[in-house]
């Protein structure tokens, strides 16, 4: 009861300041979390509120005086796991976010081991897939997608069984909850580039899904998909 309180009160506040005044306010919040040795989960909680309700109501691309100190803090062992476990997914799963540049740059510098929990996450939800996840889904199942300079820990950072099973069911929950996904040349591009840069590793479990996915599909690329999932069930 608490937590939403908190909740209602800060986009209240939110409503009634301007956007100069809200950016000052988030950016001292991350400037603050930048300063301490330790994460405290009360300013980040209060980070995201903002943060989102702050892309909510404006709409446009973040803010390079909020950006940075987000790079910043991505980059600091004490607060990268808040940043893509939950900070990035949250912002990226907005309707309409207009984050996408911003969270594929942030994507770029990021360990495998983030990557991939930002992947995690965002297939563990229920919302629906904003047009501008897009790009970004797409940087995150490339297997290849990091700037990052891999090191023995990051190596050992796997593309499990279960990760597979995950994304799997959260592309057959997004034509559940939005059967206009059934036509979406977009969808099917990303689950075509999906399937193409996993095939071998994807788990048996997965084929009554895929093969349920592809024969669901409408559009063009139908046929592509459907000799895709067929040739992954005969290996």
């Amino acid at each position: 009861m608490a937590t939403l309180s908190l909740c209602s009160n800060l986009r209240k506040a939110i409503n009634q300041k301007s956007e100069h005044e809200i950016q000052k306010s988030i950016r001292n919040l991350l400037l603050h979390l930048k300063s301490v040795s330790s994460g405290e989960q009360s300013v980040w909680f209060a980070v995201q509120i903002l943060l989102i309700a702050y892309i909510e109501r404006f709409q446009k691309p973040l803010a390079q005086v909020l950006a940075d100190p987000i790079f910043e803090l991505a980059s600091s062992k004490t607060n990268e796991n808040f940043v893509f476990s939950r900070l990035l997914p949250a912002i990226v799963l907005i309707p309409g976010n207009r984050q996408s540049e911003f969270a594929q740059k942030l994507l770029q510098v990021a360990s495998p081991s983030s990557r991939l929990c930002t992947l995690s996450n965002i297939c563990s939800t229920n919302h629906r897939w904003p047009q501008e996840i897009y790009p970004v889904l797409r940087l995150l199942l490339n297997p290849m997608g990091s700037a990052h300079e891999e090191n023995e820990e990051d190596q050992s950072c796997a593309w499990t069984s279960e990760l597979y099973i995950a994304i799997v069911d959260a592309f057959s929950h997004q034509v559940q909850e939005n059967p206009a996904l059934t036509s979406s040349t977009q969808f099917a591009n990303l689950l075509l580039f999906f399937l193409r840069e996993h095939r071998s590793k994807l788990p048996p479990c997965t084929r009554p899904s895929l093969s349920q996915l592809a024969q669901q599909h409408t559009g063009f690329l139908r046929k592509p998909l459907c000799d895709l999932v067929a040739a992954i069930c005969s290996s």
